[in-house]
C-alpha cells in the first residue's frame, strides 16, 4: 500500500471516531469491563484495615462459690461494629458505574450494663498496688503474741507485725491492740479460754491488715470491735466460731464499729451469731467525716439463732432514705445471711429495713453460698475465697 493510500485510510478512521464521539450522549460512555472492576474492588478491599473492637469495660460479676479461691470473673461489652461499608475506611472503586453492593451489619443485641449506683460503683482498672494489698511496712517491729503478751499499746509512727505461735494461740481475754501505724496480723489461730470478745483494735494510724485468721472456741461473746477513726481496715479470709449473746445480756456481734474506720474492706468472712452479725456505726462516737469506703464481699453469716445480721447506721451526712448515701463507695457483693426461721422477713434481719425504700442492703441475699462457707479453718488459721488472687479495686481503694 503506498503512502498516499495509507494516509487516506487513517484519515477516514479518525473522521469516523470523531463522528461517533460527537453522537454519543454525554455521561453515557460504555462502562469498563466488569471483570476489571471486580479486580479493582477486591484489590481495594484487601488493603482495608480491620475494625478495632470497642475497648472492653470491666464489670463486676459474682464469683462462683467453690472450696477455696474463686478467680474473679468479669463480663465485658462487645463491639457492635459490623462489616465495613463504603466510607468506613475502605476506598471505593470508580472503575465501574455500578457501585459495589453494601452489606448491612449483622444484627447485635446490646448488652445490659448496670449504671453505677451506691451498690454498683464503677470499678477501677485492676492494677497493683491497691488498698486490698498487705501494706508496705517500713522497718517493722515483729511482736510474738503469747498467752501473757496479747494486750499492748503501740507507737503510731511505727509499723508492726503481730506473729502467732505455729501451734495456735490461747489467750484468757480479748486480743487488745491499740496504736501502731501499719499493723499486720496474718495466719493466726486464736482461741479464748474465758468469755470475752475475740479482739479489740483501736487507733491505728495507717492500715490494719488481718488475713487468714481464725477466732475460735466456745467462749466468744463477740467478734472484733473497731475504734479506728482514721484508719483503713482490711479483713481477708477471717473465720469466727459462734459468738454468743442476746438482747438481755451482751450484744454479741461478729464485727462492731463505733468510730470509723475511714475505709473498711472485707473479702472473705464467715461466722455464726446468736444475736447480731455486722453492726456498723462509723460515726456513733466519732464526730469527724464519714467513711469513704465500705466494701463487703464474700461474707456468709449464720444468723439462724440471732436477730439483726446486717446493720448500718450513724453515718454523718447520709440522707434519711439511704444509710449508705454519704459514702463514696458502698459495695455489697456475695453477702449471704441464713436468717432466724422465726424472723425470715428481711426487715427483721436487715437495718435499715428494705421495706422503707432504703437501698442499702438491696444486694444482700438470704441463704448460704452455693459452694458452702467462704472461709474454712486451717492448721495455721483460716483460708478461703481470697487465696491466690487480688480483689478488683473500686473507687477510693487506691493504696
Amino acid at each position: 500500500m503506498n503512502r498516499s493510500l495509507l494516509a487516506s485510510v487513517l484519515g477516514l478512521g479518525t473522521a469516523i471516531a470523531i463522528l461517533l464521539a460527537s453522537a454519543w450522549p454525554a455521561g453515557a460512555m460504555p462502562a469498563a469491563p466488569l471483570q476489571s472492576a471486580a479486580r479493582t474492588t477486591r484489590a481495594a478491599r484487601r488493603h482495608v484495615a480491620p475494625c478495632r473492637a470497642a475497648p472492653k469495660r470491666r464489670q463486676r460479676k459474682k464469683r462462683k462459690a467453690t472450696k477455696c479461691r474463686r478467680p474473679t470473673k468479669t463480663h465485658s461489652t462487645k463491639s457492635t461494629a459490623g462489616e465495613l461499608t463504603p466510607g468506613q475506611g475502605a476506598s471505593t472503586s470508580t472503575a465501574s458505574s455500578t457501585a459495589p453492593p453494601v452489606f448491612a451489619a449483622a444484627a447485635t443485641t446490646a448488652p445490659t450494663i448496670l449504671p453505677p449506683s451506691s451498690s454498683n460503683p464503677p470499678p477501677l482498672a485492676v492494677t497493683a498496688p491497691s488498698a486490698w494489698d498487705e501494706p508496705a511496712l517500713d522497718d517493722p517491729i515483729t511482736i510474738q503474741l503469747s498467752p501473757t503478751n496479747f494486750v499492748m499499746s503501740l507507737n503510731q509512727s511505727q509499723d508492726y507485725i503481730l506473729q502467732c505461735p505455729s501451734g495456735g494461740l490461747t489467750v484468757p481475754n480479748a486480743l487488745n491492740i491499740a496504736g501502731g501505724h501499719n499493723v499486720v496480723l496474718e495466719n493466726c489461730d486464736v482461741e479464748l479460754s474465758n468469755p470475752d470478745w475475740a479482739a479489740k483494735f483501736s487507733d491505728q494510724s495507717g492500715t490494719l491488715w488481718i488475713d487468714g485468721v481464725h477466732f475460735g472456741g466456745s467462749q466468744l461473746t463477740g467478734g472484733i470491735q473497731f475504734q479506728e477513726p482514721g484508719a483503713t481496715v482490711v479483713l481477708r479470709d477471717v473465720l469466727f466460731d459462734t459468738v454468743h449473746g442476746s438482747q438481755s445480756t451482751n450484744h454479741a456481734e461478729l464485727i462492731q464499729t463505733w468510730a470509723g474506720p475511714a475505709r473498711l474492706l472485707v473479702d472473705g468472712l464467715t461466722g455464726s451469731t446468736t444475736y447480731q452479725g455486722l453492726f456498723l456505726l462509723p460515726n456513733q462516737y466519732y464526730t469527724g467525716p464519714p467513711p469513704t469506703v465500705i466494701d463487703l464481699r464474700h461474707i456468709d453469716i449464720d444468723d439462724s439463732e440471732g436477730a439483726y445480721a446486717l446493720w448500718l447506721g450513724d453515718i454523718t451526712g447520709s440522707p434519711s432514705n439511704d444509710a449508705s448515701g454519704a459514702l463514696l463507695t458502698w459495695n455489697v457483693e456475695d453477702v449471704y445471711v441464713v436468717p432466724n426461721p422465726t424472723r425470715t422477713w428481711p426487715g427483721w434481719w436487715l437495718w435499715p429495713q428494705p421495706s422503707t425504700g432504703d437501698p442499702t442492703w438491696d444486694d444482700a441475699l438470704a441463704g448460704s453460698p452455693p459452694g458452702g462457707a467462704y472461709v474454712q479453718a486451717t492448721s495455721s488459721g483460716a483460708a478461703g475465697v481470697d487465696e491466690g488472687a487480688e480483689p478488683p479495686a473500686l473507687l477510693g481503694e487506691q493504696p
